[in-house]
C-alpha cells in the first residue's frame, strides 16, 4: 500500500535493505474468506491460524510489479540501510488452513492489480 500511494504521488519508493527479502503475501478478500470460515466452525475454536498465501516475491520484485501495473516510467526507486530486526526470509505454513478444506482463491499477481487498481479508484475519488 504504502509503494503503492508513493508511486500515484509521485513519490520515491522506499526500500530498506536491497530488496533481496522475501514475503509471502495474501490478498485481503481471501483474508476475509480465512476470517469468515474459522469465526464458524467449530474445529477452530481456540486456534490460531496462517494466513500466508505461500506466494513468495522480493520487495524489489513488488515494487516493481506496482510500478508496471500503474504504467509508470522511471518511478524512483531509493534503497535504505537495512532496519534493525528485518528478516531476510519469511515464510509461514499455511498447512492448517488446507486442513480445515481453505482453499487461496487469489494468485498474487490478480491480488496486487485488484489492490493497485483500488488505491487508483481511491485516489480518483479524492482528486473530484
Amino acid at each position: 500500500s504504502i509503494f503503492c500511494r508513493n508511486v500515484l504521488d509521485g513519490k520515491t519508493i522506499k526500500i530498506f535493505g536491497d530488496g533481496s527479502q522475501i514475503r509471502s503475501l495474501t490478498y485481503v478478500k481471501d483474508v476475509i474468506e480465512i476470517a469468515k470460515l474459522t469465526a464458524v466452525d467449530e474445529r477452530c475454536r481456540g486456534e490460531a491460524y496462517n494466513c500466508a498465501s505461500g506466494s513468495q516475491i522480493t520487495i524489489l520484485d513488488l515494487a516493481k510489479s506496482i510500478i508496471d501495473i500503474l504504467g509508470v516510467k522511471d518511478a524512483p526507486i531509493e534503497f535504505f540501510d537495512w532496519r534493525v530486526g528485518d528478516i531476510p526470509y519469511f515464510e509461514v505454513s499455511n498447512e492448517k488452513l488446507k486442513n480445515i478444506g481453505f482453499d487461496f482463491k487469489y494468485r498474487f499477481d490478480d491480488g496486487l492489480r485488484e489492490t493497485v487498481n483500488w488505491h487508483v479508484t481511491k485516489k480518483n475519488m479524492h482528486n473530484v
